[in-house]
């Protein structure tokens, strides 16, 4: 603060104030974590962002992918959620590493960020069983018998 006195009785004070803003950088709070999942049903890879100030993007398997509706979507208006919902999982279109990446909040800042991999596996059953045991082959829906107190070896 400066105070001065002029000429006629006039008192002049000056004020200089300092601040400085701090901008925090934006981290994840919760990164996608891998998931099994049936086909055709929902999937959601969860991918939550403290300070988020970027826009929200994901790939699969290196490659981005676009939010195409009915397949891919984001919340609406929920400030530092990116997660990704997967409607109706495709073993064909969905299964592999997955990543949450949020663009830097401004250009200088640098803070742009890419989670660890994901991996969504489709879970889909077998097209067929066989069991086999040491000394026989079962058939479908055949029973298998073994002996109490004796050793077997059963592949399936």
């Amino acid at each position: 603060m400066r105070i001065a006195m002029e000429r006629g009785g006039w008192l002049w004070v000056a004020f200089f104030i300092s601040f400085r803003v701090i901008v925090c950088q934006q981290v994840f709070s919760t990164e996608p974590s891998s998931m099994l999942v049936p086909p055709g049903d929902n999937a959601t890879l969860a991918c939550l962002v403290k300070n988020m100030g970027g826009e929200c993007r994901w790939q699969k398997n290196g490659k981005p992918v676009g939010l195409f509706p009915g397949k891919y979507s984001l919340p609406v208006g929920e400030e530092g959620d990116c997660s990704l919902t997967i409607a109706r999982v495709d073993l064909r279109i969905d299964d592999g590493e997955w990543q949450c990446q949020v663009t830097s909040s401004s250009v200088s800042s640098q803070d742009a960020l890419v989670s660890s991999p994901a991996r969504l596996t489709v879970q889909v059953p077998p097209s067929s069983i066989s069991i086999q045991s040491s000394s026989t082959s079962v058939r479908p829906g055949g029973l298998l018998t073994v002996t109490e107190s004796k050793t077997e070896s059963v592949t399936c």
